[in-house]
C-alpha cells in the first residue's frame, strides 16, 4: 500500500507540472523529429515493408514498438497517435511495477525505496518525456526491456533476463552494451565458485543463449534494414566523435574542440550525477575502511561498465549526430546505477542506520522536485538550460547531504 502510495504520488506530481504540447508542437519543440519517422513505421503496420519511406536504418532496425502501435490502432479503430499515448502509459505503469519488483528483492525499506523510486520516476527523460512526445515509444519500450533484463538478473530468472534483452533489443541497439557487464558476472560465478564445473550450466550456457538472442535479433534486424534500402549508419554511432573532432579542430581550433566536447560528456552523464556521486563517495569511504570495504565488487563493476558504455554512446556519436539528445540518450543508464545503489543499501554500504525525521522527508522532497524539473518539460522552475543545471546541482547536493547527514546517529546530530 505505501509503495502504490508512493507510485500515484509521484505521478500525480509529473501530470501537474508536466509542459503538455499538442502532438506537433512536441516534435517541433522538444527535438521530437525523430516521431515523423517512427509514425511512418507505425502507419505501415501490418506491412513491414518501408521502401521508400526514407527512414533512416537504426530507426528501421527498431520497427517493432512501432509496428506494435500500428497494430493496435487498426485493432482498437483509432489512430496511431492516441495508441502511441496509450502504449506509452501501458509501458510505464509495467516498468514501475518491475523496478518496484526489483525493490522488494533488495528489502528496501522506505527511505531508499522512497529515494530510488523518485530518482528513477522523475527523471525528465524517462516518464515526463514520453508523456509529452510519446510517439518516441521506442525509448520506454526498450526501458522496459532493460529493467526486465536486470530484474531477470537479479531474481535468477534465466527466461525473464532473456525476454529482457529481446525487448530491449527491439527498442533500441543500445541493449548490447549490458552483454559485457553479463559476461563479467558469469565468468567471476565460475572462477569464485567451489565447484565451477556445476555452475558452468548455470552460468555460461544462460550467457551464451542471452548473448545469441541479442546479436540475432541486431543481425536480422540490420539486414531487414538493408533490403529497404537503408544505409547504414551505426558504425557512425559510436565513432563519428572522431572525425568530428578532427574537422572542428582545423576548422575552430582547439580550445572549442574541447568545450564542445566537455559539454556533450556533461550533457551524456547529467542524468546519473546523483547516483555517480553518491557511489564514488560511499565506495571510496569504504575502500579505505578496511574493516568495512565493498561487498561484491565484481557486481559493481558490471554495472558501472555498462553505465559509461551507455553514456558514452552519445558522446561516440559525436555533436553532429546527438546534437542536444545527449542528456536523454544518456538517461538510460540510470537504471543499472540504481541497481548498483541497490547493492550497496543490501550490503549496508549505504544507508545504514538511516533515519528518516520529518525534516530529512522536506529535503527529500525538495531534492526530488528539484531534480525532475527541466527547462521545456515543466511548468515550473526555470525556462532556461542554465537553470535547470543549477537546480540539477542542486538536487545533487541535497541528495549527498540527505545520504551521509541521514545515517549519522540522531543522538550525534548537530
Amino acid at each position: 500500500m505505501t509503495a502504490a502510495l508512493v507510485c500515484l504520488l509521484f505521478a500525480a506530481y509529473l501530470a501537474a507540472t508536466n509542459r503538455w504540447f499538442a502532438w506537433q508542437d512536441g516534435v517541433r519543440f522538444l527535438f521530437g523529429q525523430d516521431v515523423n519517422d517512427y509514425l511512418k513505421l507505425a502507419v505501415a503496420a501490418p506491412s513491414i515493408d518501408y521502401s521508400g519511406s526514407d527512414v533512416a536504418f537504426h530507426k528501421i532496425q527498431r520497427f517493432f514498438p512501432n509496428w506494435l502501435t500500428g497494430m493496435s490502432a487498426i485493432m482498437f479503430g483509432t489512430s496511431p497517435e492516441r495508441a502511441f499515448a496509450v502504449l506509452c502509459a501501458i509501458t510505464a505503469t509495467v516498468t514501475v511495477y518491475i523496478w518496484h519488483r526489483i525493490f522488494v528483492l533488495f528489502k528496501l525499506g522506505f527511505v531508499p525505496y522512497f529515494l530510488f523510486m523518485g530518482l528513477l520516476f522523475l527523471n525528465n527523460y524517462f516518464f515526463r518525456y514520453h508523456a509529452i512526445v510519446p510517439g518516441m515509444y521506442q525509448g520506454l519500450f526498450f526501458l522496459l526491456g532493460l529493467s526486465l533484463f536486470y530484474y531477470g538478473l537479479l531474481s535468477g530468472g534465466n527466461t525473464i533476463t532473456c525476454a529482457g534483452m529481446i525487448i530491449g533489443i527491439l527498442g533500441r541497439q543500445t541493449m548490447l552494451f549490458a552483454l559485457p557487464g553479463l559476461w563479467i558476472l558469469a565468468f567471476y560465478s565460475i572462477i569464485s565458485a567451489s565447484e565451477p564445473k556445476k555452475l558452468f550450466l548455470k552460468s555460461i550456457i544462460p550467457a551464451s543463449i542471452v548473448t545469441i538472442a541479442a546479436l540475432s535479433i541486431y543481425f536480422l534486424t540490420a539486414r531487414h534494414a538493408r533490403t529497404v534500402g537503408a544505409d547504414s549508419q551505426n558504425v557512425a554511432h559510436i565513432t563519428a566523435v572522431f572525425a568530428w573532432t578532427a574537422t572542428n579542430t582545423i576548422k575552430n581550433g582547439i580550445f572549442n574542440t574541447i568545450i564542445a566536447l566537455l559539454d556533450q560528456t556533461f550533457r551524456a552523464f547529467l542524468p546519473v550525477l546523483v547516483p555517480v556521486l553518491v557511489a564514488l563517495i560511499v565506495m571510496t569511504k569504504n575502500i579505505l575502511n578496511k574493516s568495512v570495504g565493498i561487498k561484491h565488487p565484481e557486481q559493481h563493476f558490471a554495472l558501472w561498465l555498462t553505465v559509461v558504455m551507455m553514456s558514452a554512446q552519445p558522446i561516440l556519436a559525436g555533436p553532429e549526430i546527438t546534437e542536444k539528445s545527449g542528456s536523454r540518450l544518456g538517461s538510460f543508464s540510470l537504471v543499472p546505477a540504481i541497481v548498483s545503489l541497490c547493492i550497496l543499501v543490501r550490503d549496508k554500504n549505504l544507508l545504514h542506520g538511516f533515519v528518516m525525521t520529518t525534516s530529512m522527508m522536506v529535503y527529500s522532497c525538495i531534492a526530488l522536485c528539484l531534480y525532475s524539473i527541466h527547462h521545456m518539460y515543466t511548468s515550473i522552475g526555470p525556462g532556461t538550460a542554465q537553470g535547470m543545471l543549477a537546480c540539477q546541482l542542486g538536487a545533487s547536493l541535497i541528495f549527498l547531504f540527505i545520504i551521509f547527514y541521514g545515517s549519522i546517529p540522531v543522538k550525534n546530530r548537530r
